[in-house]
């Protein structure tokens, strides 16, 4: 009588499963066919890396002014780079950026001033030299002393809608030049930012390459990327991420369910 029970029990158990699967199957394949975003509400910008432009062998400037003027965008990120601004120890060069975001309030165009060691482009983490000569915990004082000067020259421009903190601090550990995250500074970092300003924080987090919570749990505003095709230099050739939209959406859902950014 008791293996009858427990069998009973053991197809009650494997119904109710595989209701759950199903009822989850349907909800999700139900969510994939929406919109992630209504398509009137869709706006469109981009990043620009003056450091990128003279990688390229170009006039980082004339390349700006063809962006804002020629392409006519209106929203862009534009990047603190700490080396750029601090070159000497203690001693802050504003000039570059300045000209960056003077000419984008010109415009009237919007920005996200992202900030932090750790910034777009390759090698991903933008130290001055000098900074690779004093220890951690020297370095993180430094890094908030430079963040918190970064915000207040520019908390008055009112085309800045926003600050973004590091750039994909959750891929630190396996790509670019950079240490890996202590988790602890990049809260100290946020929590600086929000101090010292009303405006949201965006953080940032690879689309193929990280699970999304611990970056959006942090964000006013969750940030990711999309990539269909990179050069891989073990390969030396390009490489299709074969990911169809489902990947995104799904994990859009749950970090919607757990983290709730905008």
């Amino acid at each position: 009588m008791t293996l009858f029970k427990n069998k009973k029990f053991l197809i009650f158990l494997i119904c109710l499963l595989l209701f759950d699967l199903v009822f989850f199957l349907w909800f999700f394949a139900a969510q994939t066919k929406k919109s992630i975003w209504p398509e009137k509400d869709l706006l469109f910008g981009l990043t620009y890396s003056q450091k990128q432009a003279e990688t390229l062998g170009l006039d980082w400037q004339k390349v700006y002014l063809a962006v804002l003027d020629d392409l006519g965008a209106r929203r862009l990120r534009l990047a603190a780079y700490w080396d750029e601004i601090e070159k000497a120890e203690g001693q802050y060069d504003w000039q570059r950026l300045d000209w960056l975001i003077d000419q984008a309030g010109q415009r009237e165009a919007e920005i996200i001033l992202a900030v932090g060691g750790r910034l777009p482009r390759w090698p991903e983490c933008h130290w001055p030299s000098w900074a690779a000569d004093v220890s951690e915990a020297e370095r993180e004082k430094k890094i908030l002393a430079y963040l918190e000067a970064s915000i207040r020259r520019y908390q008055d421009r009112k085309n800045i809608l926003a600050w973004q903190v590091e750039n994909e601090p959750f891929l630190s550990s396996y790509f670019g030049e950079c240490p890996p995250l202590r988790v602890e500074f990049l809260d100290q970092e946020i929590a600086l930012v929000k101090r010292l300003d009303a405006r949201p924080v965006v953080v940032t987090d690879s689309g193929e390459l990280s699970f999304w919570l611990p970056a959006a749990r942090r964000a006013d505003i969750f940030g990711t990327t999309m990539y269909r095709d990179t050069y891989s230099s073990h390969f030396k050739r390009y490489i299709h991420y074969p990911l169809t939209p489902a990947f995104f959406r799904l994990k859009k859902l749950f970090v919607s369910w757990l983290a709730k950014p905008s």
